[in-house]
């Protein structure tokens, strides 16, 4: 694996818990707002060789002629490169709602009852703690290779 490789990892975990945190921190402010849908991050582990063979498709004049040479002759597919990247999108569930008793809330009905999102406090800010560990995590190993990258400058 080259270290270009863990940038890349990296920078695409960051993307996918960046994602995930600001879907937490919309669900936390919109937990008492009606006619608001649910948030979640869906991540999707996308292989390297998937990413570059569509790449390839759009541009196609690109092959691997050995694991690292890239040749500039045409269409061949690559299926030795193991490269793993995330993919994130924020996907709203439209089902999740709860019917609450509060006949001061300005959205209220006549008997006193509106229908807010199904959103707990609790289990959001600790999703909100795993996504910011996760964060820190990716950025731990973008660090590395960055030092390691420096110390092979050295050489």
């Amino acid at each position: 694996m080259k270290i270009a490789n863990l940038y890349s990892i990296s920078s695409s975990g960051l993307a996918a818990q960046r994602k995930r945190i600001d879907a937490i921190v919309q669900n936390i402010a919109n937990a008492n707002s009606k006619g608001y849908k649910y948030k979640k991050v869906v991540m999707e582990n996308v292989p390297f060789s998937k990413t570059l063979n569509s790449y390839m498709e759009k541009k196609g004049k690109l092959s691997l002629t050995n694991s690292n040479h890239i040749q500039n002759t045409g269409s061949t597919k690559i299926n030795s490169v193991n490269v793993n990247q995330v993919k994130a999108k924020i996907v709203e569930v439209a089902n999740r709602t709860k019917i609450v008793y509060d006949k001061n809330h300005p959205d209220a009905d006549e008997n006193g009852y509106v229908e807010l999102p199904d959103i707990n406090i609790v289990s959001e800010m600790a999703n909100l703690l795993v996504a910011s560990r996760a964060y820190e995590a990716n950025l731990a190993a973008l660090n590395a290779a960055k030092e390691m990258d420096k110390e092979a400058l050295k050489i």
